[in-house]
């Protein structure tokens, strides 16, 4: 048995031996405009919760063309407890990520000191080398009460490497923090 219907100007059939299947009959032009509603549809709502994203970890909206004076970084403390290091430690997830190919120490160390520094907390990613060119990226922590605190972003502890003390089956043969010094393009160019 077959019903032909109409629906806002397309032909709707339906067979009710194939189980109810509804099958369009659509022109070129109702499969163009149909092909670029759902387009439009799916390129709004992919937007849309991007916005939201960059809203939730950013507090601002994107591309809304802020000049520099107004977009309000976090205040770096200057002084801050070993507590405080560790609470944030505890609570921050980048160790649930999967180590594996393209994500490993530097992803995991980059990772929480952003987090770290949205939290106000001076994140300084540090680098361990090893003997036989292996190497490591950690965090380091400046605190009032407990100097320098170490933490391995990957296992989410503190750890206190020293140079020539072995750590993980490797001799640390030197520790280097990581300083960001931005240089004339002219002086790279040169």
């Amino acid at each position: 048995m077959r019903d032909i219907r109409t629906f806002g100007g397309w032909k709707v059939s339906r067979i009710s031996k194939f189980l109810g299947k509804t099958k369009l009959h659509l022109t070129i032009w109702q499969r163009v405009s149909l092909i670029t509603i759902m387009l439009a549809m799916a390129l709004c709502g992919g937007m849309v919760g991007s916005a939201y994203t960059y809203y939730h970890l950013t507090g601002t909206l994107p591309n809304t063309y802020q000049s520099s004076q107004s977009i309000s970084l976090p205040d770096i403390k200057s002084k801050v407890t070993e507590r405080e290091v560790m609470d944030f430690v505890r609570a921050d997830t980048t160790n649930l990520n999967k180590y594996d190919i393209g994500f490993n120490c530097v992803e995991y160390a980059f990772l929480q000191a952003r987090n770290a520094q949205w939290k106000s907390l001076p994140a300084v990613v540090t680098l361990l080398d090893f003997e036989g060119e292996e190497s490591h990226l950690i965090l380091a922590f400046p605190t009032t009460d407990a100097g320098i605190v170490f933490i391995d972003p990957k296992l989410s502890l503190e750890i206190h490497p020293r140079v020539g003390m072995e750590l993980g089956g490797y001799k640390v043969t030197e520790i280097s923090f990581m300083k960001i010094v931005w240089i004339p393009i002219e002086e790279v160019t040169k």
